[in-house]
């Protein structure tokens, strides 16, 4: 940790910054009215969310805002936690609070992280803030991802570990 930069502080000893990387996690993750707070005061990030929403918008059916952040007293509403935790809900929230967070840190702020990593959502957002994934193409794939794992049966879900090669091979 010393020859990185952590460990008990020795790079801010010695005059250096400490590298910084953002880590962003997956489902599971996700609550009511999480962003919200810095939604309503900070107005790069709102613009970022206002403008990840109106893409999603037509992908999902609706203003993923209203879903994020409820009017007062929602919450209470029966079936409203059950409906906030559907894929087609928590996914596209967390990968929008998620992204919408990282850019307002890096373009907003200049932070310049050393590495971004993600578990499940969280590795499309650090794929996007990466510049790896175009912002509406990661959009469209979570709306799809979430409707897919929505439909899903229990248990219909499988990973392979295959090369796109062999699995085209195998399933010919």
């Amino acid at each position: 940790l010393e020859a990185a930069g952590g460990g008990g502080g020795g790079a801010r000893r010695r005059g250096k910054t400490p590298p910084v990387v953002l880590l962003f996690p997956g489902q599971g993750s996700q609550c009511p009215r999480m962003g919200e707070g810095i939604y309503r005061s900070e107005p790069a990030y709102r613009r970022h969310v206002d403008r990840m929403c109106a893409t999603l918008r037509p992908l999902l059916g609706f203003d993923l805002r209203e879903r994020l952040f409820p009017a007062a007293g929602a919450e209470d509403a029966d079936g409203f936690r059950a409906a906030f935790d559907a894929p087609t809900v928590t996914q596209p929230a967390i990968f929008v609070t998620e992204l919408a967070l990282g850019r307002t840190l890096v373009e907003e702020y200049g932070l310049a992280p050393a590495a971004l990593a993600g578990h499940s959502i969280g590795e499309f957002v650090a794929a996007t803030l990466a510049g790896v994934l175009p912002e509406e193409d990661a959009l469209a794939l979570i709306a799809a991802r979430a409707r897919l794992s929505e439909e899903a049966q229990p248990g219909g879900m499988l990973a392979v570990a295959l090369s796109a090669a062999r699995a085209a091979e195998v399933a010919a």
